[in-house]
């Protein structure tokens, strides 16, 4: 099973991107307009290459051994996690991410989180859910 990220997932977590540059770039420009500006301009230019390159890119790839996660476009990371080393998965969602049709899994193996997969799509995430639960999509 291949999933990506949907159109209402990129633009969602676009959104979040840009408000907390925003307004960390506000909390810069207090202490001073040079660093304020110069946080802007690069979270604006990390909002970019998310939106358009890395988000897009997000592809998770789910078979009967393994879960592996491909992101990235300059610095392309592959991550495999064997299912069986999964042991909880938490579904969460905010009432914007609820409004788009979206929601964020949270997935723990026996050391701790291992990794975030957002803003999928309602029938993705019920989709992973399912079959980490040992049942099929």
């Amino acid at each position: 099973m291949v999933i990506r990220l949907s159109s209402a997932g990129i633009r969602l977590a676009g959104f979040w991107l840009f408000l907390g540059g925003t307004l960390l770039g506000g909390v810069f420009f207090w202490f001073s307009p040079f660093m304020g500006i110069l946080a802007w301009v690069l979270a604006f230019l990390f909002f970019l290459y998310c939106l358009l390159c890395y988000l897009p890119g997000l592809e998770i790839l789910i078979d009967e051994t393994e879960l592996c996660i491909r992101s990235g476009f300059v610095f392309p990371c592959i991550k495999r996690i064997p299912l069986r080393a999964l042991c909880g998965v938490v579904r969460y969602s905010s009432p914007l991410s609820r409004a788009m049709g979206c929601q964020s899994l949270l997935l723990y193996a026996g050391g701790g989180l291992a990794c975030l997969l957002p803003a999928l799509s309602m029938a993705d995430a019920d989709a992973i859910t399912c079959l980490l639960q040992g049942g099929q999509p």
